[in-house]
């Protein structure tokens, strides 16, 4: 299996370099780890990385001092990377040990069909070291129901997907208008048009740190209310009426009232 790794990456060396050191521990190691730095230039060098890698990774830093956004700056790190498989990983998360040997024998074992996108489990951690499970909702969760699945919730661990380059591209990539739930967005998108799998194994940790966060901010909400927009009529036919009142309530309502509402957005 050959694959590269794309991280964004925001002013945080001493996360970046914790998943780095766990990709430098994988198996199978990467081509290549692109990473991109969103946000003032930094007196890091690629030396300053290169460390944590084997040797037979290549390590691309791009530091411009342009402040592009996550989707922006992933679209740009798949773009540079030169292998068909990609992970793409946000800093502030890390793999265990085995992540790539066991992507590499799911893929040779159990995949027979071209696909768009594979994904596993992950553990959601918190700054306070209290660890839950992210999985999918059913087990086993074959092809043919991620696309259903994933239109109902963002089930997908953003620190285990590894995407098809080519499929990646055919859908656009990233969506970078959208100022939340770019990743559910994507993963809409991929399992619309392509098979996508998760292995049913724990590979990744999930950080959740007191830090600022997207996913913790009130732009949280518009993000969500563009999602459903742009989705809506695959709402209309995915023929559940609970999820499509939900799409629906999400259009309707002011981003600044949802939050209050605590049975919708739990």
């Amino acid at each position: 299996m050959k694959y590269s790794v794309v991280i964004p990456t925001f002013n945080r060396p001493e996360l970046l370099k914790r998943l780095l050191k766990s990709i430098g521990e994988q198996s199978i190691p990467p081509q290549e780890v692109v990473i991109l730095n969103d946000g003032r230039v930094l007196n890091e060098t690629e030396s300053n990385y290169s460390d944590l890698l084997l040797k037979a990774t290549k390590l691309t830093l791009v530091q411009d001092g342009k402040n592009l956004g996550g989707p922006a700056r992933r679209n740009q790190g798949v773009k540079l990377a030169g292998t068909e498989f990609v992970f793409i990983v946000d800093d502030d998360d890390y793999w265990m040990s085995n992540l790539s040997e066991e992507f590499d024998r799911y893929i040779n074992e159990r995949v027979h069909a071209p696909f768009g996108m594979i994904c596993a489990w992950a553990f959601r951690e918190t700054h306070l070291g209290a660890q839950s499970l992210m999985k999918s909702p059913i087990d086993p969760l074959h092809a043919e129901r991620f696309y259903r699945e994933i239109l109902k919730v963002n089930f997908v661990p953003s620190p285990t997907v590894c995407v098809v380059k080519s499929a990646f591209e055919e859908v656009g990539g990233y969506d970078e208008k959208l100022v939340s739930a770019q990743d559910w967005d994507l993963w809409v998108r991929l399992a619309e048009k392509f098979k996508c799998h998760m292995i049913p194994k724990t590979l990744a940790i999930h950080s959740e740190h007191e830090g600022e966060r997207i996913s913790t901010s009130s732009k949280r909400f518009d993000g969500y209310k563009a999602f459903y927009r742009k989705h809506v009529m695959k709402y209309v036919k995915l023929g559940s009426p609970e999820h499509l009142a939900r799409a629906l309530f999400f259009i309707a309502t002011p981003a600044k009232l949802i939050p209050k509402i605590k049975s919708v957005v739990k």
